[in-house]
């Protein structure tokens, strides 16, 4: 019994040791091919986050949003750059850090994703920010990390109903549209007809219940890149599989384009209809500028004009500015979302853009 104890003891510890040199191997082999880039580093958290919970709460409407009046000094989110302050306003937006009197009374509001609530740089440092010192206007930064482009519109209208906006800013990062279907932010009656989803707790603690390995997914690089190396090979699989039946709808996301066109006609509907005089639509994008789906992109980009037939917003589209960079310029301007240089174009880029249509 002793023996048998002993060498459970021995196995144990000579799996842990194994686990944690192959996990500092992999860290050093990861730094050393990524060099390069100045915005990543090997040696803290995976890019996994595990409790995305910490700076929202739930909602009926909107599955989540950011919880009122916090202040984070250092932040320690994977991902994010060293020494960040994050802090959320009693609005429930996030803070610009700016100390500026304003010139006038006007209010500016802006909706969607980690892009536009900054994530991985400091307060000041987002493009929604920027914007504020830009123009001198009030500017309530809405945007959630994770969110979709249904949860982005709902909160604009949301939002819009409770204050008087000038201007409404949207910005897109086209995979949000497949978020929609994901997180059942939008569906269908029993007439077939589209609408917004209400949420109970049980269904935030579905899409945002942290597990042990998630938090394993977090610290380990080991872990956190197999998963990724194993569900790309699943991917190819079920591409084969598709290919192999002869599945001839075009997809975007293993959602069918047409599928995801009437979305966004249900939300450009909802977007026109909001009480803001001057609306804004900006397109964002990854490193990666999302070239695995550039044709279905392209076509939901030409929707989404032949669909602003009156004119009712502006579409901004800073691929004009990412689309011609090198891979050394690629690195100073992401790290997985923007960086304070690239939300800094971003913002310069979208300022020249509406003082050219003013």
């Amino acid at each position: 019994m002793k023996r048998s104890l002993y060498l459970i003891t021995i196995n144990i510890f000579i799996f842990i040791l194994s686990f944690i040199i192959i996990e500092i191997a992999w860290r050093t082999i990861l730094t050393i091919k990524h060099i390069e880039n100045p915005n990543i580093n090997y040696f803290g958290k995976t890019w996994y986050r595990s409790n995305i919970t910490k700076i929202t709460k739930f909602d009926s409407k909107l599955l989540s949003v950011p919880k009122p009046k916090i202040f984070i000094e250092n932040v320690d989110i994977p991902r994010w750059k060293k020494n960040s302050t994050l802090s959320i306003n009693d609005l429930g937006f996030r803070n610009n850090a700016n100390n500026i009197n304003f010139l006038t009374n006007q209010r500016i509001l802006t909706v969607g994703d980690s892009f536009t609530f900054g994530d991985q740089v400091s307060d000041e440092f987002t493009w929604p920010s920027c914007i504020e010192r830009s123009f001198r206007i009030k500017v309530d930064n809405g945007g959630v990390g994770n969110y979709s482009t249904g949860q982005a519109v709902r909160r604009a209208i949301i939002e819009s109903y409770k204050r008087e906006y000038s201007t409404l800013i949207w910005s897109i990062y086209f995979h949000d549209f497949i978020r929609d279907f994901n997180k059942n932010i939008i569906i269908r009656d029993e007439s077939n007809n589209i609408k917004f989803n209400n949420f109970s707790n049980k269904e935030m603690d579905i899409h945002y219940k942290s597990s042990i390995y998630d938090y394993f997914k977090e610290y380990f690089f080991t872990i956190y890149h197999a998963e990724r190396i194993l569900k790309n090979l699943n991917n190819k699989k079920k591409d084969k599989t598709i290919s192999k039946y002869k599945d001839t709808k075009e997809k975007f996301y293993n959602i069918e384009l047409s599928l995801v066109l009437e979305n966004i006609n249900f939300l450009l509907e909802k977007f026109k209809d909001i009480k803001v005089d001057n609306k804004i639509i900006l397109y964002q994008y990854g490193s990666d500028l999302d070239m695995n789906y550039k044709l279905q992109i392209n076509k939901i980009k030409k929707y989404i004009y032949d669909q602003n037939y009156n004119k009712n917003f502006i579409i901004v589209d800073t691929l004009d500015i990412f689309k011609n960079l090198n891979k050394n310029d690629k690195n100073l301007i992401w790290f997985d979302h923007h960086t304070n240089l690239g939300n800094n174009k971003v913002c310069k880029y979208l300022v020249k853009k509406i003082k050219d249509y003013n």
